[in-house]
Parts: structure tokens; C-alpha cells; sequence
């Protein structure tokens, strides 16, 4: 009877209608609007106009200012103190449907989080809880029936994935270029990319500054995509200039601080060694120079 009912009457699109469920969402708003509409205007509007008509009508030999057309009768006087009742009957379902429209459009965005990232300084600060969330949730079909925990490492699973969703936790595992779960983000976010492109979302120029590049140069962290790394490099050069006295330690403690600053640091580092290392001649004597000077001063990651 529901898929009668919601069925086209012509021939053209009549595949293509809505889910049951969406129909059934649609029909409940209308139904609640229209709800609300009559059972304001019945107890609000006309309901107490009742007995003031009866009133009325009942009087007689009332003698009026303005020309009568209906002699001995107060049908005129009735009829213009229902016109505003009848009026505001016919127009407020444009303020409830506006009222509703705007419920429901609120309700919508809060479920599905819009506007919660507005600008990129808060995406720079999701974007590494987003990596971990999507490692966190997409599990194999296997791992998600085998995983029979108790109550209570269920709900702390709950906790865990609300904190993620809102950017309130921490990363509970960070992620490296050696680990099989950095490899499967970064092939997820890249096909995102790719997809937004096809689409015509983003431009090429954004394309390069948002997806992750491959780790060809065995980098020692992930690399992260160029608009999460920007001016992180020159942020470490002036912390470095302004801790000039301090210990080599305590630097890099500041450094780890802010993990994008610290895989910028450790990318510029291994890209510096690698090219160094290729463009000069193996074998040589610079080349043993330059790989006991790296070897000595090896970055401490962890």
C-alpha cells in the first residue's frame, strides 16, 4: 500500500523515486505541519470565536452607523470579525512550514556534523583525529564479528569512537609510514581526492596540496599532505632561533610538541639525506663524510 501510494502516475522517473524511508520522513513532517496548523487554528483561532458569533447573531434591533444590506441581522459585523480569523487561517501554514523547515534543517546539520570544521585552522587540528577515526572504524568484516569484548570494553569502545567523532581524545596509536594502517588512510583519502576531482570539486592545484603523497624516500613518518605542513618548517627554524641556548633535548621536546611540526621536521631531514647521499659519488670520499655525519646525528623519532 506505501510503495501504491508513493508510486508515480507518470511513466517518466518512476524508477527513480525515493527510498521508503525517506518517503515515510517526508510524509511524517507534513503530517505533524498540518497537525500543528489545524490544532492551532481550531483551540486558538476559531474555537473561541464560537460563542462571541453566537452572540451576536442572537441580538436584535441594533441600529449601525454604516448602511445596512442585510435589514434586523448582524451577518456584516460577523462576517468582518471572522475576516482575520479566515486570512491568518490561510496564510499560517507558510509560518509553520517555515518553522518546521528550519527545525528540521537544524536537527539535519547536527546529525550529520555540517559547519563543524569552518576554516582551516580547525581542519588542521581534525584532520589527524580524522586519520585515526577511519583506521579506528574501518575494520575488517571478520575482525568486527570475532570482537566479542565485555560490557565494559564495549562501552569504553563507544567513549573512544564519540571522543574521535568530536575531536575531544587522543590518538591512541600513532600513525608511521612503516605501519599497514598509515598505507590504508592514505590510499582511503587519496581515492577521496581523486573522486572530488572527477567530480569537478576541487581544482588541480588542490588536488596536490591535499592528497598524501607515496613514501618513496623511506621518510620515517607519514607524510602528510602539504596544506597540514605548511610553514611548520619555518615555525621549527625561528623555535630553533629563539632556543638557541638550550639544550639539543629540550628543543626537539618543543618540536614534538606539534606533530605536524615534527614530521616536518623529520621529512625535511630524510629528504635532505637522501639527496645528499644520491647526488654525490658513492664510494667516494665526501660520501663516507656525509653518511658517518648522518649516522651521528640520527634524529630520535620516538
Amino acid at each position: 500500500m506505501l510503495t501504491w501510494w508513493f508510486q508515480r502516475r507518470i511513466f517518466v522517473g518512476r524508477g527513480l523515486r525515493e527510498g521508503l524511508v525517506d518517503n515515510l520522513k517526508y510524509s511524517l513532517f507534513w503530517i505533524v505541519l498540518l497537525a500543528t496548523k489545524f490544532s492551532f487554528s481550531y483551540f486558538l483561532q476559531i474555537k473561541p470565536m464560537i460563542n462571541p458569533t453566537k452572540q451576536m447573531l442572537r441580538l436584535r434591533d441594533i441600529k449601525y452607523e454604516w448602511h445596512q444590506f442585510f435589514s434586523n441581522s448582524n451577518r456584516v459585523a460577523v462576517g468582518f470579525l471572522w475576516l482575520p480569523v479566515v486570512l491568518i487561517y490561510l496564510m499560517d501554514i507558510q509560518i509553520w512550514y517555515s518553522i518546521y523547515s528550519s527545525i528540521t534543517g537544524a536537527a539535519v546539520g547536527l546529525f550529520d556534523h555540517l559547519g563543524e570544521i569552518r576554516n582551516m585552522q580547525q581542519l588542521r587540528l581534525r584532520f589527524q583525529f580524522f586519520a585515526i577515526a577511519i583506521q579506528f572504524n574501518l575494520m575488517p568484516e571478520e575482525q568486527l564479528l570475532n570482537a566479542r569484548g565485555t560490557l565494559r570494553s564495549k562501552f569504553n569502545n563507544a567513549v573512544r569512537r564519540l571522543k574521535l567523532r568530536y575531536g575531544l581524545g587522543r590518538p591512541y596509536k600513532k600513525l608511521g609510514s612503516n605501519q599497514v594502517e598509515a598505507h590504508k588512510f592514505a590510499l582511503i583519502w587519496n581515492e577521496i581526492i581523486n573522486i572530488f576531482r572527477e567530480e569537478d570539486i576541487i581544482s588541480d592545484r588542490e588536488v596536490e596540496l591535499l592528497e598524501l603523497p607515496p613514501n618513496t624516500w623511506n621518510v620515517r613518518v607519514v607524510r602528510w599532505p602539504c596544506f597540514l605542513l605548511c610553514n611548520e618548517l619555518l615555525h621549527a627554524l625561528s623555535q630553533a632561533q629563539e632556543l638557541v641556548d638550550a639544550p639539543d633535548k629540550w628543543l626537539w621536546y618543543k618540536t614534538c610538541k606539534h606533530e605536524y611540526r615534527r614530521c616536518a621536521v623529520i621529512e625535511a631531514y630524510d629528504y635532505v639525506k637522501h639527496l645528499l647521499l644520491r647526488i654525490i659519488k658513492v664510494n667516494s670520499e665526501e660520501h663516507s663524510i656525509v653518511t658517518t655525519f648522518f649516522q651521528e646525528n640520527l634524529i630520535e623519532t620516538e
